[in-house]
């Protein structure tokens, strides 16, 4: 069972990550020449990741509760919520976001999609139902979902 516990423990690990990297990259920062367009595509690139870091994370952490059986599975959940998150903050910085705005998007997210599982893990197909694929192709091709954002701020 995924307990609103946690979800919110899920939350904190979130934030205590994005702590650790802000501080790390805040000594690497350079400002980034990009077009507005460009500029709000990273931006909608930015949510979609927060929303599948927050997706595998989840997914990894009901994994994780339900026995040995699953923990490999949960790792690799665990590990791409993690990876998806840094690409998030790193394109959150490139396009001026406050990492107040990264952490209310996640909070967000997290509340969702907690709520529409009843923060029950016998609920998770709920939610592998609606992001599992869409996140599975981001996770593996970034690169298109940022092109799909570039088309579509450039209409």
């Amino acid at each position: 069972m995924i307990g609103e516990y946690k979800i919110v423990k899920l939350f904190v690990t979130f934030l205590i990550m994005l702590s650790n990297t802000f501080v790390a990259l805040s000594a690497h920062a350079t400002v980034q020449e990009i077009s507005a367009v460009e500029r709000l595509a990273l931006a909608d690139l930015t949510d979609e990741l927060i929303t599948c870091a927050v997706f595998y994370g989840i997914v990894g952490e009901g994994a994780s509760s339900s026995g040995n059986k699953w923990e490999t599975s949960a790792e690799k959940s665990l590990q791409i919520s993690e990876n998806l998150s840094l690409m998030a903050f790193n394109l959150g910085k490139m396009v001026n976001m406050k990492t107040e705005t990264l952490l209310i998007k996640t909070q967000q997210a997290t509340d969702l999609m907690g709520e529409s599982i009843n923060y029950d893990g016998i609920n998770i197909g709920i939610l592998i139902k609606k992001y599992g694929e869409a996140c599975k192709f981001l996770n593996e091709y970034p690169e298109e979902r940022f092109n799909y954002w570039l088309r579509k701020e450039s209409e």
